[in-house]
């Protein structure tokens, strides 16, 4: 990935999904659920679903309606929740109604994912910072995570680390590049952008200036305009 008249300065990073994961995601553990329950299956179905799924949390007003209406994260906010994600996956309102309980009762109960960072990040990240490049973390996580990249032994390679809850702007607000660009002390044009959610990543970073890659293992959004590439380990190697 060359750029044009000169040299990227720096790399900025989502961190949910993108350096790190939930192990199997939640998304996966709920649709397999409802096929469990009858749910039709089709590859097409769960791309709608995950298409959806990564609509909704990137500040959607559908999510914004959600927050106002139900207040927390309680057990009938994610009953809410996957009932939408039901009809998104193709079930009539009145099968996801009847399975949503369900499921959500056994996320609940039984879901608990290994925390893990992608194969190979350290790695990458310690070679960018030996060719020069600011590294950058931005996430839309409401506490912040220092402390976590700590005990993971990665917060030294970053130069940002910065979540969404701290400044009260989350992705895809361009806001919240401005005020990571400035933190990097990096023209907005000279920076990498990494994300796997295409709607909150990489429009809001394209918006903003930001030269924006998805991270799309599963190609849910193959079919978007942007570079994209399967881990995030390839972006090392783009970066030139």
């Amino acid at each position: 990935m060359q750029k044009q008249n000169g040299r990227w300065q720096a790399v900025l990073f989502d961190l949910d999904g993108t350096l790190r994961e939930s192990h199997p995601s939640a998304n996966e553990v709920l649709l397999q659920q409802a096929v469990a329950l009858g749910a039709q299956d089709s590859p097409e179905r769960w791309k709608r679903a995950l298409q959806w799924a990564h609509f909704y949390w990137a500040d959607s007003l559908t999510l914004v309606r959600d927050q106002r209406r139900f207040r927390k994260w309680d057990a009938a906010f994610w009953t809410h929740y996957t009932r939408r994600q039901l009809i998104a996956f193709g079930c009539s309102p009145a099968e996801a109604a009847w399975m949503a309980p369900k499921v959500q009762t056994y996320m609940q109960e039984q879901y608990r994912p290994e925390d893990r960072f992608f194969p190979g990040v350290p790695e990458m990240l310690q070679a960018l910072r030996e060719r020069g490049y600011r590294l950058g973390v931005l996430s839309n996580r409401r506490e912040p995570f220092r402390e976590y990249l700590e005990e993971a032994r990665l917060a030294q390679y970053f130069d940002l680390i910065l979540a969404a809850g701290e400044v009260g702007v989350w992705k895809p607000d361009r806001r919240i590049f401005d005020i990571a660009a400035r933190r990097l002390r990096t023209p907005p044009q000279d920076i990498v952008y990494v994300g796997d959610n295409y709607f909150a990543d990489i429009l809001g970073a394209q918006q903003a200036g930001l030269f924006a890659v998805l991270v799309d293992p599963k190609e849910v959004f193959a079919e978007m305009p942007c570079p994209t590439v399967r881990v995030v380990t390839e972006v090392g190697r783009w970066v030139e």
